[in-house]
């Protein structure tokens, strides 16, 4: 029997303190610096259409890619909802060597009640194309 290829595992941390949860994944921007790695980062705090709720919420997202090859290295959320489903998005694209251009294009469809109008992640992978260009 083939042995099955490792892909390596990638963590998520998550924690709840009263009404907000934090999550992360991969590096942060001050530890890719740290390991000397060329690393830029879009952020973004808006408020978002949350269908599965019925309400709006202010999500703040950071997404951390490598400066030359676009390769996603991290992520963090911070919301009071639970967002568990997007910092799982983020992981996978790491695990899978995913761009942030890549993301860019991986609009995921689920139950639509817990789809969003407007998915943040995406619209935040776009706003990578400024830096793109100015590099």
């Amino acid at each position: 029997e083939k042995p099955l290829p490792a892909t390596g595992s990638v963590t998520i941390s998550a924690i709840k303190i009263f009404d907000l949860n934090l999550f992360s994944t991969g590096i942060t921007i001050k530890r890719a610096h740290l390991y000397n790695i060329e690393a830029e980062y879009v952020e973004s705090s808006k408020v978002t259409l949350l269908s599965m709720l019925g309400k709006k919420e202010e999500i703040k997202l950071r997404i951390i890619y490598h400066k030359k090859d676009r390769r996603i290295l991290g992520g963090q959320i911070c919301a009071h909802s639970d967002l568990t489903e997007m910092i799982l998005r983020l992981a996978l694209a790491i695990q899978n060597k995913m761009t942030i251009d890549d993301l860019k294009y991986s609009q995921t469809f689920f139950y639509p009640y817990f789809t969003y109008l407007s998915d943040p992640l995406i619209d935040l992978a776009k706003t990578s194309d400024s830096k793109k260009e100015h590099n």
